[in-house]
């Protein structure tokens, strides 16, 4: 769909009779289907990403059982962690040095 925009507008800019009017609203109508592909997409995406836990019995062991790299997913489909400034020195974790905020849609 992207490349069909791209062949859309060197089409329109090669064509010195093209109507302008006509030229928008196919834009909008691609552009309109590649944010709906894109949202099926990301979906499709997220479901994998959580499938482990979401079917699992017991989620939070399943959590446990999850390598690194799939937590980190999980954590970043479902929200922004945004660490904040700490205190100086060699200071014990102090967890209101982290922000935890759920994504659009996900709480």
């Amino acid at each position: 769909m992207r490349s069909r925009i791209r062949s859309l507008t060197d089409e329109f800019a090669d064509d010195d009779d093209a109507d302008a009017a006509l030229f928008s609203i196919a834009c909008r109508r691609i552009t309109a289907r590649l944010a709906d592909v894109e949202a099926e997409m990301a979906c499709l995406q997220r479901s994998r990403i959580l499938v482990d836990i979401v079917t699992a019995e017991d989620p939070a062991e399943a959590w446990k059982d999850l390598a690194l790299d799939r937590q980190r997913a999980v954590v970043e489909t479902l929200a922004t962690v945004t660490l904040l400034r700490g205190r100086p020195g060699r200071a014990p974790f102090d967890p209101r040095s982290l922000r935890i905020e759920p994504l659009q849609g996900m709480g």
